[in-house]
């Protein structure tokens, strides 16, 4: 399993995020395309569709960027990006 960590007394977890989260992430996309277009991210035109998803968990854009799902018990409810510096 990759990095996890566990939000003391809920149930959120964060985890990085791997391959088999595709789905789970680009439904998330998918469900959001609408508010993500207000504030001119590249994820929602950049992911199109699971394979598109999938790939960059694989082979990240930016391999500095650890991308981490936020998860209410299985169920995928955000991401959260921290970039490595030096």
């Amino acid at each position: 399993m990759k990095n996890t960590i566990k939000i003391a007394k809920s149930r959120i977890l964060l985890k990085e995020l791997a391959i088999e989260d595709s789905a789970a992430y680009f439904t998330l996309i998918k469900k959001n395309r609408a508010h993500m277009n207000k504030f001119g991210t590249m994820t929602e035109t950049q992911y199109k569709t699971v394979e598109e998803v999938a790939k960059s968990i694989v082979n990240p854009p930016n391999p500095r960027k650890l991308r981490f799902g936020v998860w209410n018990g299985t169920t995928l409810i955000g991401m959260v990006a921290l970039i490595k510096t030096k």
